[in-house]
């Protein structure tokens, strides 16, 4: 079967030609010679088998070449606009994503691969920080943190909110099993964290304990000190969807009882600024993380129930 379509480079010639006062100015264009310009023309013209130009000054299309301009024009248009679009895409983008430590090594980390896997042309270099410095310096794009942050001037968008049920290791490092109900707490030893300070005090309120003063809990930097410590049966905690999914997932860590609270706070995905909400790169990976979160979520629901 023979060529069905014309050389494209013949086609362009075609269409600047059918736009310029003259070959020459329409060859400049393209930055060809006359002489070349006139080869890609005549190119067309044998292939369609019929004159396109009146060969005067300035040159004018026949009648065919006016028919052959209004049904290429537009679509060749279309088809220039594309590829210069094309071309104004980078073949690979890099952002910077700032996350707490415990977020990034208990959650992100783990599944990342998959973000990876799924967006060839995004690269994302995790880096750790407690605040939201790094955003207000222009040293990271986005930023994961929790809701007790500061975010003035910084575009933000929720994620989903966070869940929190008490946990413990089946048998105690003491070798005293696990509280079985809310009334039981009086006695144990809890595990918080240094910063929420009222971290225990909030699921109690949450969870409607009234009962007598529990001890203040032994308060540990990070949330995954604080896991591991809670998985040696070093005393209870509170095991919230996203960074304690794994523990509960491996069984160093069960539900003391079936009460599970919804925190009014929780993690925030925070941009540099509005452009850079707006960058579709972005807009690609703080899609991705709101996807994870709520599958992280509803993984947390089930574990818990099991």
């Amino acid at each position: 079967m023979g060529r069905r379509l014309p050389p494209l480079p013949a086609i362009e010639a075609f269409l600047f030609a059918a736009r310029s006062s003259s070959f020459r100015a329409a060859a400049q264009k393209l930055a060809l010679s006359p002489s070349a310009f006139s080869r890609r023309l005549q190119t067309l013209e044998t292939f369609a088998g019929v004159a396109l130009f009146e060969r005067s000054a300035p040159p004018t299309l026949t009648m065919a070449g006016r028919r052959y301009y209004q049904a290429i024009a537009g679509r060749l248009d279309e088809i220039l606009a594309a590829t210069e679009t094309l071309r104004l895409i980078p073949d690979r983008q890099r952002l910077r994503l700032a996350s707490p430590p415990s977020l990034a090594m208990n959650w992100l980390m783990p599944r990342f691969s998959n973000f990876t896997d799924q967006h060839p042309g995004l690269e994302v270099d995790i880096v750790i920080c407690r605040d939201l410095n790094l955003l207000r310096l222009g040293k990271a794009d986005v930023a994961l943190a929790s809701m007790l942050r500061d975010f003035t001037g910084l575009p933000t968008d929720p994620l989903a909110p966070l869940e929190a049920v008490a946990v413990a290791p089946r048998t105690l490092a003491t070798g005293r099993p696990p509280p079985g109900s809310l009334n039981e707490l009086p006695g144990h030893k809890l595990l918080g964290l240094e910063k929420p300070v009222d971290f225990w005090a909030r699921w109690l309120d949450l969870a409607g304990y009234d009962g007598p003063k529990v001890e203040d809990p032994v308060r540990y930097e990070t949330w995954g000190l604080m896991y591991e410590a809670a998985a040696n049966g070093f005393g209870l905690t509170i095991a919230v969807s996203a960074l304690a999914n794994r523990y509960l997932r491996d069984g160093r860590l069960s539900p003391c009882f079936d009460i599970s609270v919804e925190y009014n706070s929780g993690y925030r995905i925070v941009y540099a600024s509005q452009k850079t909400r707006s960058d579709a790169g972005v807009r690609c990976l703080s899609a991705w993380l709101a996807d994870e979160m709520l599958q992280s979520r509803d993984e947390f629901r089930a574990l818990i129930k099991r």
